[in-house]
């Protein structure tokens, strides 16, 4: 599947070159003038430089780029200027000498004031790029506040730190601290994370602090650990009397020489007052004022940004601002250390008229369902395959997500024109036989609370705007305006960055609406979405750098999204197109996406850097594209079935072969049958041996006298759009009535003897969690219990294991129990397994609330050594009592190679589901045995709920 990695302006303008060597710097000053613009000075040297086949060279400085074009550079035998005294040059004097492998570079007109410490500077081209991490030092930093307030700010000017080289750009990245604030007198444990190059020895991670003049201060703070693949994480104190802003990066060691991420500033500030938390409100409110003073004097261009961040400096509660690592949007925080966006999406040369009452709250019209269309027969099976031909595919081809409640989380900041969730509904609307169950949450009722309902979405639709925060995590804009209140009850959420603010545009009113945000860390902490579940998240960067696995991760089976800034048209284009795939044509996820004809966003306006000019910009030659990441199997319906698939008739004799389906509900499908009509004939109720019909029965009858000893008999199931879904098999065998002879055969099976399995590969997940709370103080006693994934080859000889557990959690007077075990037994001849699992949440009192949660899995595939009959039995049952309909979540059921057995979780009976099966095993063959049970309890005040969940199987060889 396609997917990209992003990184900020300069590194998008540098996707296709070669990997970035590292420059030297030998003097650089940054001049920061708060009543004017700033300036830079870059002196160095470059391992390599050649302007061969480039169109233009780039300056970076952190963030903030700027492109010559390769035409207004001046050439004198190896060495290359650029000069421009004019008022407004953004590059005044740029000098390259090419033979000496020497740069000088001078900026201006810049806005500088929030640069990080250590930061990336790099020099390159549009083919390849140098960079340095590099620390700066302000000779005249004190430890006391250097302005007084209600004075002008002074004049800062940053050189080069002593020891400043810290490495290529590369190596770690922007470190992500929770929380982002700390209050100052409190000691708050604050974890960091940073994503880390291979060539760094993991071992040698530390997180230091540093001081105003780019020092280390003190010994690490604490020793970096793997968490998962490339991602490391770890956990210090920070404990300060009194307001200061603290300076973190994370260091190591790649080669024999270390390495740096880029610095990144905690906040330690006093205690949140009212005051802040209606600062909230006013400064995001002058914020907006300033870009909308700004867009209309430059336009929506870099300049409108650089002037809105220098604006942004006078602003009562905001205490810095700084371009997003995207480039395009602006990011800033409020005095209270809180973070806050501004969304700047693009939009087209002129905005269409609404076509519905101007209010957010409106909702799009409906979309007709497509016309259908006739096709082929056996268009499964592939173009290679004749027509006539059967090809059995196997069970696995297909993952039918069986759940079906949709949630689709509107913020209606896009009139209908642009909107992508109305067109979604739609197409749910029109194909309500497949039992889907819709709830909408749209407009100012998609706010922070209701983000938290997510995971019990089996299809997840988002539509709102999206952009990315300072730490380089994807952020999505609700529909919830802020207030003083509202900021009340965020404020834990806002101090550990789940939340933050956004200035989000709603084309309705045309204005700048301050709504909260949710952001990566928000979705990292929600329960696990439904097993195969499928996630269309329509908003920009939803596909950012890790956007889709944060998703994927909670156990989301497929999530879609876009990984740039896209237009909302382009959006309302390939949402239509994808969920006809999905549901009209019952494709798979993989099969649905690869049907969407235009994949990137053909928009020109993509994202801008400065020109070399002011009042210049160059558009980014990066447009969106709409990608997937996780299961491409996953669909609204399963691979067809028939049955039985194994018959021995006697001539003349008939038996009724029926196809089946999962997830089709109520749908009027076609089934395309075909025998191959050597020993008999199948007949439907539109013909005989081939024939179309909309019965899902037929009936084989064997000849008198059977050409052939047997029959291979196909049906391929179509879609009600006619798109084939897949095909299935059966044999029958026709006894012949030439024979005089009889013999009798004894109809008892061979035993297994020495043994017949060869191996199997068995997969164990589990997810437990029992957790009690008191609500006044939000206390919380919290149990969890994980188990990975993982895959264990069992040879012949046999294996055991057992995964028991008992968790509990006590508080407020609730109290919360999950408890049972999932065991299996494999030897040559016998596969067992068993799950045994309980759980229960009682309230207790009004101050206490309970919540449990067990997601579990178990799945068995064996091999056999030759063709031999088996005989497979089990049961499934559930039985308890929910406190509401919200609090039975999922399901209790085990699915084989010949269908699934479920007990249902939302109206339990306590009655056991059995299922038994009688067939035979190729060494070819590896059937998949899953036994699941998820099931997610709760209680609020006085009620409880409880649950008792078991399942077992056998499969005897013979």
């Amino acid at each position: 599947m396609p997917s990209r990695l992003l990184a900020g302006a300069s590194i998008l303008l540098l996707l296709s070159v070669s990997a970035a060597s590292a420059l030297t710097l030998d003097a650089a000053s940054v001049t920061v003038r708060p009543a004017r613009t700033d300036t830079f000075q870059l002196k160095g040297r470059l391992s390599a430089f050649s302007l061969d086949g480039a169109d233009a060279v780039v300056v970076t400085l952190d963030r903030i780029a700027v492109r010559l074009p390769v035409d207004k550079l001046t050439r004198k035998r190896k060495v290359v200027t650029y000069r421009d005294r004019r008022p407004g040059a953004r590059i005044s004097h740029l000098r390259l000498d090419l033979g000496h492998r020497r740069f000088f570079a001078v900026g201006e007109d810049w806005a500088l004031a929030n640069l990080p410490n250590p930061l990336p500077v790099s020099i390159g081209t549009d083919r390849s790029v140098e960079c340095r991490m590099t620390r700066f030092r302000n000779p005249v930093a004190r430890t006391k506040a250097a302005v007084t307030p209600g004075t002008t700010p002074r004049v800062s000017r940053l050189v080069l730190a002593p020891g400043s080289d810290a490495g290529p750009c590369d190596a770690i990245g922007t470190p992500e601290p929770t929380p982002v604030v700390v209050i100052a007198g409190t000691r708050t444990e604050v974890g960091v994370e940073a994503r880390v190059a291979a060539s760094v020895d993991a071992t040698s991670l530390r997180l230091v602090r540093l001081d105003a003049a780019g020092r280390t201060v003190g010994t690490p703070l604490c020793t970096l650990a793997a968490v998962e693949d490339d991602r490391f994480a770890c956990a210090t104190t920070v404990s300060e009397p009194s307001p200061v802003d603290v300076t973190l990066a994370v260091e190591g060691m790649a080669g024999g020489a270390r390495v740096s991420s880029r610095g990144i500033t905690l906040p330690v500030v006093p205690p949140h007052t009212d005051a802040d938390r209606a600062m909230v409100g006013t400064a995001a409110k002058a914020v907006g004022d300033a870009w909308t003073d700004a867009v209309a004097r430059l336009g929506d261009t870099p300049d409108a940004r650089v002037e809105l961040l220098r604006a942004m400096r006078a602003i009562p509660g905001i205490r810095s601002a700084e371009l997003s690592p995207d480039g395009v949007d602006v990011t800033f925080r409020y005095t209270s250390g809180w973070m806050g966006i501004v969304f700047l999406t693009r939009l087209a040369e002129s905005e269409p008229t609404p076509t519905v009452a101007p209010t957010r709250a409106a909702l799009g019209a409906a979309v007709p369902a497509p016309a259908s269309r006739t096709r082929g027969v056996f268009r499964s099976c592939g173009p290679n395959v004749p027509p006539d031909q059967v090809c059995c595919q196997p069970m696995d081809r297909r993952v039918p997500l069986l759940g079906r409640r949709v949630l689709i989380w509107d913020t209606k900041f896009f009139t209908s024109d642009h909107d992508d969730a109305p067109v979604i509904k739609a197409k749910l609307e029109a194909l309500a036989c497949l039992g889907q169950h819709s709830e909408e949450i749209l407009a100012e009722n998609a706010d922070v609370a209701s983000a938290a309902r997510f995971p019990g979405a089996d299809t997840l639709i988002v539509s709102s705007h999206g952009g990315v925060d300072q730490y380089d995590r994807v952020m999505i804009a609700t529909g919830e305006e802020t207030s003083t209140a509202r900021t009340t009850l965020h404020q834990d959420d806002l101090d550990h960055g789940f939340v933050s603010t956004g200035l989000a545009r709603d084309e309705y009113s045309h204005t700048m609406v301050n709504v909260y945000t949710i952001t990566e860390r928000y979705i990292q902490r929600l329960p696990k979405f439904p097993d195969r579940s499928i996630a269309y998240l329509s908003y920009c960067y939803s596909a950012y750098r890790h956007g889709l696995t944060t998703f994927i991760d909670k156990g989301v089976g497929v999530a879609f999204g876009y990984d740039w800034k896209v237009l909302s048209t382009f959006t309302r284009d390939v949402a239509p197109q994808l969920f006809d795939g999905l549901l009209a044509r019952f494709q798979t996820a993989g099969d649905a996406y690869d049907a969407v004809p235009d994949k990137i966003d053909p928009q020109p306006q993509l994202g801008e850097i400065p020109g070399e000019r002011k009042n210049t910009w160059l558009t980014f030659l990066l447009p969106a594209y709409f990608t997937y990441e996780g299961e491409p199997r996953i669909a609204y319906v399963g691979q067809p079935d028939v049955s039985p698939d194994v018959s021995a008739l006697d001539p003349g004799q008939s038996t009724t072969l029926t196809a089946t389906v999962e997830g089709a509900g109520t749908c009027e499908l076609k089934y395309h049958w075909h025998n191959s009509g050597d020993a008999g004939d199948l007949t439907g109720d539109t013909g005989t041996n081939d024939f179309q019909s909309t019965e899902n029965t037929a009936t084989y009858t064997g000849h008198d006298e059977p050409a052939e000893p047997g029959d291979e008999i196909g049906v391929e199931l179509l879609s009600p759009d006619s798109d084939p879904i897949g095909t299935s098999c059966a044999e029958a065998t026709v006894g012949s009535t030439t024979s005089t002879t009889v013999t009798t055969t004894s109809t008892t099976l061979p035993g297994c003897g020495a043994g017949v399995l060869a191996s199997a590969t068995v997969v164990q997940e589990m997810h437990l969690r029992a957790q009690a709370f008191d609500i006044p103080d939000h206390h919380v006693d919290d149990e969890v219990f994980n188990v990975p994934q993982r895959s264990v080859p069992v040879g012949p000889a046999g294996a055991t294991d057992a995964e028991p557990w008992d968790l509990r959690g006590s508080k407020g007077g609730a109290t919360a129990v999950s408890n049972g075990s999932i065991s299996y037994t494999i030897s040559p001849c016998r596969v067992e397994a068993h799950g045994t699992l309980h759980e229960s949440s009682a309230g207790g009192s009004s101050s206490g609330n309970a919540v449990t949660v067990m997601d579990t899995t178990l799945q068995i595939a064996p091999r056999v050594l030759r063709y031999t009959p088996y005989t497979i039995t089990g049961s499934v049952r559930a039985s308890g009592t929910a406190a509401g309909a919200d609090a039975t979540v999922m399901y209790l059921r085990c699915s084989t190679w010949f269908g699934v057995f479920e007990a249902s979780l939302q109206n339990p009976t306590g009655a056991p589901v059995t299922f038994e099966k009688q067939s035979f095993l190729y060494p070819e063959d590896e059937p998949i045995i899953t036994c699941a049970a998820k099931r997610g309890g709760a209680s609020v005040g006085t009620g409880d709920d409880t649950a008792d969940l078991d399942w077992s199987f056998t499969i005897d060889f013979q």
